[in-house]
């Protein structure tokens, strides 16, 4: 009775192998060797890469769209600013009977300058929204200080207005002109701008408008600001860009340059990583809902071919059949981590991406 039993058990084993898992192992094979043949065969992959491309290209356009207007209308339209501490820069240099040839650093004339200008940069970092307003004045004394007198305010919030300027911190200015202010100095403060000799990068953001000044005198400084490049002037801690434009007197000569920074971190956030990548998670997402949908089908397979032979013959034996589907299902799993396991590492973290010609 016991062996007819095993016998019986063993036949329908065999029959739901031959009846389910063969032929489906079988559709599986000759549809992935269909599927492999089509693509290998058509220009799919291409066209996928090339849409994937442009999908990649038009979203980071837009980006470069929504980053270049706030360049040209936020950051870099403060005409008004500049027009008004002209304004008061002449009247500074006409009292004092002065040009701009008298200005030394840390002088009474010097002084008198950042305080005329001190309101309108004041009121201009309030309402905009960069990391720091400078205004750093020209040397005319022979042999030019490495350390200039300046006004520089930096704004720890600046997509934030903050009422009572809370916000705001003089990272460089005279001490009096602090005092008058009211305005918390900041951590690393200092009377004076630490400017770096001209052709380093740090000193392009003064030196570029005023040699541009000196080459076109006839232009307007509305017309010579200058975009430098990403530097750290060692108050922040990271990397900002810098947008300045060169200030004359009434007789045409240079009294400095006055701009603003905002911080590379800002402009790399107009670039978020997850946003421009949300098309391969949704491809991803796809992938997994596939992967599940065919391990829970494996899996049930599993169940169905060694409980056919267990099962049957002993109910206590339905932990065995559990164990054996796990192990195969954990085989599974590992082939794949296995194959990817050899795949090296990434040698860069970024790379440029080079436009490619569609083809004709």
């Amino acid at each position: 009775m016991r062996s007819g039993q095993k016998r019986t058990a063993r036949r329908r084993g065999v029959t739901f192998r031959a009846l389910v898992v063969l032929p489906f192992c079988v559709a599986l094979g000759i549809q992935g060797v269909v599927c492999a043949t089509v693509l290998a065969r058509s220009e799919i992959l291409k066209q996928m890469e090339i849409d994937a491309y442009d999908l990649f290209s038009e979203r980071v356009a837009s980006r470069a769209g929504y980053l270049e207007n706030d360049m040209i209308f936020r950051w870099s339209d403060f005409d008004p600013v500049v027009e008004s501490a002209t304004a008061s820069i002449d009247k500074a240099l006409a009292a004092a009977q002065a040009t701009s040839a008298d200005i030394e650093t840390g002088s009474d004339l010097a002084i008198s300058i950042i305080e005329a200008t001190s309101q309108d940069l004041l009121a201009y970092s309030h309402r905009a929204e960069v990391d720091g307003v400078f205004l750093v004045l020209a040397d005319g004394a022979e042999g030019q200080s490495d350390n200039r007198t300046a006004l520089y305010i930096r704004d720890s919030n600046p997509k934030v207005e903050v009422a009572n300027g809370s916000d705001l911190m003089l990272a460089a200015c005279p001490i009096s002109i602090g005092r008058q202010l009211g305005v918390t100095l900041d951590s690393m403060w200092s009377a004076t701008f630490p400017l770096a000799a001209e052709g380093e990068s740090r000193s392009a953001f003064y030196y570029e408008p005023v040699r541009a000044a000196e080459r076109y005198p006839e232009a307007s400084t509305n017309d010579l600001g200058y975009w430098g490049r990403p530097v750290d002037f060692g108050w922040a801690g990271t990397p900002s860009i810098t947008y300045s434009k060169p200030i004359r007197d009434a007789q045409g000569g240079i009294v400095g340059v006055i701009g603003v920074e905002v911080r590379l971190d800002r402009v790399a956030s107009f670039f978020p990583y997850r946003d421009l990548a949300s098309s391969g998670n949704s491809l991803l997402s796809m992938i997994m809902q596939l992967s599940m949908s065919i391990g829970v089908t494996i899996a049930g397979l599993l169940l169905g071919m060694f409980g056919q032979q267990h099962i049957a013959i002993d109910s206590g034996s339905t932990h065995s059949v559990f164990m054996y589907t796990w192990l195969c299902i954990a085989f599974i799993i590992a082939l794949p981590a296995i194959i990817f396991a050899r795949v090296p590492n990434d040698t860069q973290t970024n790379a440029v991406i080079s436009r490619r010609k569609r083809s004709t």
